[in-house]
Formats: C-alpha cells, structure tokens, sequence
C-alpha cells in the first residue's frame, strides 16, 4: 500500500479515533491504530508478532485491531461497495465479449476458527470450518456487493437466496435500468453465475448440457466473463495475508474483518496499488458433479429467464 492511500484511509478514519489525553497515559494515534490494523491484515501475523514492529503491548493491539475493523466496516461500505458508473461496469464486460451484464457472482471460503456450539454447519465439504463471502464483481475485480456471514457447509444457490442482494433483484423495481433489446428481447442489465446458481430474468446461467453451437458460445463467453470474479478473490487473498490462515477472532469480528478487506481491496484497486500475480485460480464452491441437485421449482426458469439467455445466444451465433 502506497503512502498516499494509507493516508487517504487515515483522513476518512481519523475523527472516529481521536482519544483523549488523560493523567494515566497518551492515547494511541489514529495513524498507529490504522498503521497496525493494516500491518496485521497484509502480514497474516499474530498479535505477539506484531509487538516488535510498533511496541504495543498484546492486549492493546488486539483491541485496536477489533476498534479499527469494525469502524472501517461499519463507515465505509456504503461509500466503496457499491454500483457507481453502470454504463462503465456494462462497457466493460461488453469488451470481454457478454453483453448488458453489470456483474459477475461467486462465492469462496474464508478459514475461520469454528465458534463455540457451533456444531458441523462451519464444516465445508474440505473437512475444515470456513465462512463463505458471496461477492457481486465488476470486470476489474472490483467488489460491487458482498455477502458475509454464511456457514461454509451451505451450498451457494442458499447463501444467494437468503441474501439482500436477491430480495433486491427479485423486485424488479430495484434492479439497475438500462434496458437493451436482442434479438427482439427486451431486458435490463443481469449479473453472470456459475451452474450452481438458479437462472432468472436479472441472472444468467450457463446451458446445463449445451446442445447446439449457438448454446456452446453462450457458455464460453459467460465464463470468460465472470473470471473476473475469480480473479478478485485471489487478488483479495493476496493483498491481505490474515485472510490465508484461520480468523482466531470472534464469529461477530469474522464478518467485519472479511468486510474490511473487502473495503481496503477497492480503495487499493481505485486508487492504483497493484498486487502483483500470478493469482491461483479460485477452485469452484463445489465441483459441479457434486453440488447437489436443485428442484425445478427452486430453479425457477421462467419463459422470460429462459428467452433473455435465448436471445444472447442467438446474438453470439450471429457473429456479435
């Protein structure tokens, strides 16, 4: 992280961190308190191995590092993960070849610690405990919206309906407007998915079992689309170290530091601080011969679902 985006970060943080000066002791400067947060999430380091770096001691740095995470989550995702200019989102996905999308979605595992009473629902199919982050993408690997907070044994299509993002798709007067017309279909702009997810006006799918060319080219530019969100995890997980060994932090602080990188991996990226790969690609929540069968119902593919992927289809077979 470049200096000049450390002290951006500082400026939006600082009035929430000022403390006192009182006859016990001087307070922690807000520029320390961030300086720390950030060492910890880059480094991957414990608290002890924190200690010879800023000289605080560990029950100090601990809670600074729960202060700060939990500020930066609750002050600054509305302002960085959020939908800003939709024609440059839709402009650019349209130059990696899928047409009118305005994101890609997918999920990862986050290793965590399981919590207390917890039982199996944190157990993955992996065999270790994990919280998934669901995250919406832009072609640059920007997070447009996440999802926090789901046990790592859920299946992805659960996490994607118990969301807030699907109860705003679902009400069609939510969704972003900008309608385009193929193929004589009219539709606004959809996000892009992998097989797991259930197939709807506002989310495309690929072809379960591709039977002609025109379905083939469907499913080769939607993936080619959305390895953009691919590529924003493993971007994620390579900027911020913490995140590659289990969260030894409560289950209420897991979402706020997962969040917070999120946060801090959007103003790095607006801001022209490259992490340099190369990025290991993100492995599937579940291999798609062992995700589980979803009901038709549960799938819901409606005729206009089913037309929107039929008209992109046909505009692929086209030439465009």
């Amino acid at each position: 992280m470049r200096r000049a985006t450390f002290e951006y970060i500082v400026g939006e943080l600082r009035e929430d961190l000022v403390r006192e000066t009182t006859h016990m002791r001087d307070p922690v400067p807000p520029e320390e308190m961030i300086a720390i947060t950030i060492w910890k999430l880059a480094t991957g380091t414990t608290n002890s191995a924190t200690l010879p770096a800023f000289g605080r001691g560990v029950s100090t740095v601990c809670g600074i590092f729960d202060e700060v995470c939990e500020l930066i989550a609750a002050k600054l995702t509305e302002k960085w993960i959020c939908i800003d200019y939709l024609e440059d989102i839709i402009s650019g996905f349209e130059e990696r070849g899928f047409p009118n999308a305005w994101g890609a979605v997918d999920g990862t595992h986050i290793e965590i610690r399981s919590p207390p009473f917890s039982g199996d629902k944190y157990i993955n199919r992996k065999g270790y405990c994990s919280m998934i982050l669901q995250a919406v993408v832009d072609s640059d690997a920007r997070f447009l919206d996440i999802f926090v907070g789901f046990p790592g044994r859920a299946h992805d299509a659960r996490v994607l309906r118990n969301s807030p993002l699907f109860k705003r798709l679902e009400d069609g007067a939510r969704r972003p407007k900008r309608p385009v017309t193929l193929e004589g279909v009219t539709f606004d702009p959809v996000i892009i998915g992998d097989p797991a997810y259930p197939l709807r006006p506002w989310l495309m799918k690929p072809y379960p079992a591709p039977s002609t060319r025109a379905q083939e080219r469907f499913n080769y530019r939607l993936s080619r689309a959305r390895m953009s969100v691919e590529r924003s995890f493993g971007i994620l997980k390579n900027r911020w170290l913490y995140l590659q060994r289990p969260l030894l932090v409560s289950e209420r602080l897991m979402v706020a530091v997962i969040t917070t990188c999120c946060i801090l991996h959007n103003i790095c990226l607006s801001r022209g601080d490259i992490v340099y790969g190369p990025f290991p690609r993100e492995p599937l929540m579940e291999p798609a011969d062992e995700r589980p069968q979803i009901p038709w119902s549960e799938a819901a593919l409606t005729a206009r679902a089913v037309s929107i992927r039929a008209a992109i289809s046909a505009h692929f077979q086209h030439g465009r």
